[in-house]
């Protein structure tokens, strides 16, 4: 499989796996409505995180030879793909600050990991969840208390 392929691949299966993740949590787990300014609107959640998930799996497609970064955008896009769980499910500021921390570290190590091998391609296909977990953590520091 060429690179290319590899990526197209990649990026359709994290957008698949994901919408079909999302959809078993929105059941298990229904989404509350925000109390935060910042939240922006449901549709528009869902678009970024799709080409969020499709971002990774190209990076990961980039990362060929590096196979720690590649299980690491693993990581990162299993934990993403899961942030509902335990923003919405577990209902705990905390967990979701956690969860925020974890996501930002790791795109973080993501990032510097492929700079440092020779990968900026990859690095710019990723750097873009930290401005998004960002604006979660403030949109959650925003939210007004029930």
């Amino acid at each position: 499989m060429t690179r290319d392929e590899e990526a197209l691949v990649g990026a359709l299966g994290y957008v698949g796996a994901g919408s079909l993740i999302s959809a078993a949590e929105a059941v298990a787990a229904p989404p509350r409505e925000p109390d935060s300014p910042l939240t922006p609107p449901a549709p528009l959640i869902g678009m970024v995180w799709t080409a969020l998930f499709a971002c990774f799996g190209v990076a990961r497609a980039r990362l060929r030879g590096l196979p720690r970064e590649r299980r690491l955008v693993d990581g990162l896009w299993l934990m993403c793909v899961t942030y509902p769980l335990y923003t919405d499910g577990i209902r705990s500021r905390a967990a979701t600050y956690a969860g925020n921390a974890v996501i930002a570290g790791t795109a973080a190590v993501i990032v510097e990991r492929a700079r440092r091998g020779g990968r900026k391609d990859a690095a710019a296909l990723v750097a873009p969840v930290l401005p998004w977990v960002a604006l979660t953590t403030l949109a959650l520091l925003t939210e007004r208390r029930r």
